[in-house]
């Protein structure tokens, strides 16, 4: 099993959390997501971490 950095699912969340905050402090400009949109991608980011996870506790069976 791949080390925690390694994974697909460490760096989606590292991304999507680095893009969040930086919409949330104005970085980006005058582009900014409601919170009701970054709710629903934080929801399907971690409905794909969690299902990972899942696959991944029975790849050492």
């Amino acid at each position: 099993m791949k080390t925690g950095y390694k994974t697909s699912e460490f760096w989606i969340t590292t991304i999507s959390s680095i893009a969040v905050i930086l919409n949330q402090s104005g970085v980006l400009g005058s582009f900014v997501l409601p919170v009701e949109a970054i709710a629903t991608i934080a929801g399907i980011i971690g409905s794909y971490v969690i299902s990972r996870g899942v696959a991944k506790l029975n790849e050492g069976k």
